[in-house]
């Protein structure tokens, strides 16, 4: 029997979701895809994490001097108050360890819309017991970034708690820049896509990094 459900949702389309149970050994079975009232049906009683799609969501680190937690969170807004685009009085922020670097992860989140995604879920019948950005959930190795094409846009992992969101019209010249800001390129991108990505792949021939198919 799976003992934990994870759930890929996208608040532009507010009553539908996608989703899979896991066992106990971590393997996920089939996906699904339906209404949250359907969803809400089966399951109960099930370890529930509700991945957000990453347009929704915003990833960024930031270094605080303090070692003490609560003086972290209350500066965290602060030190990113001219980073971010809305105000910090109408956002949710949710930050990690410090890392190795001395940086601390954080994922902010417009506070209304996270409010209205529980409300939409918990009227359903289902209790999110985790919540993170689905970007964060693609596997990552050493000196290799992950990328994901879906039907518009794509999602790139190039650390643990690093990953972008871009449209895929300009997945090459975002992809680009982005190795070009690094101190340290990746050797490898592993790309997950369907068939019909088979295109949008062929125009990074051009980045001299080698590509590679998951599938």
């Amino acid at each position: 029997m799976a003992d934990s459900l994870l759930i890929l949702y996208n608040p532009d389309n507010k009553d539908q979701a996608q989703w899979v149970f896991i066992n106990e050994l971590g393997t996920p079975g089939h996906s699904n895809h339906g209404k949250l009232s359907e969803l809400g049906q089966i399951a109960r009683g099930y370890r529930t994490t509700l991945l957000i799609d990453s347009s929704h969501i915003n990833l960024t680190q930031v270094n605080i001097p303090s070692q003490n937690r609560q003086r972290q969170l209350l500066a965290i807004p602060y030190a990113l108050e001219d980073a971010l685009a809305d105000d910090i009085d109408e956002l949710h922020f949710a930050a990690g360890k410090r890392q190795t670097d001395s940086n601390i992860p954080v994922i902010t989140i417009n506070r209304a819309l996270l409010e209205e995604i529980i409300s939409d879920f918990k009227d359903a019948g289902i209790f999110i017991e985790t919540l993170s950005a689905d970007a964060l959930a693609l596997p990552l190795n050493n000196h290799q970034w992950t990328l994901l094409l879906n039907d518009n846009h794509a999602l790139i992992k190039t650390a643990a708690f690093t990953a972008y969101y871009c449209d895929l019209d300009i997945l090459p010249v975002f992809l680009h820049t982005l190795i070009n800001q690094q101190e340290e390129k990746p050797e490898l991108i592993l790309v997950y896509s369907s068939e019909q990505q088979a295109a949008n792949i062929e125009q990074l021939n051009n980045i001299d990094i080698e590509i590679k198919s998951a599938i």
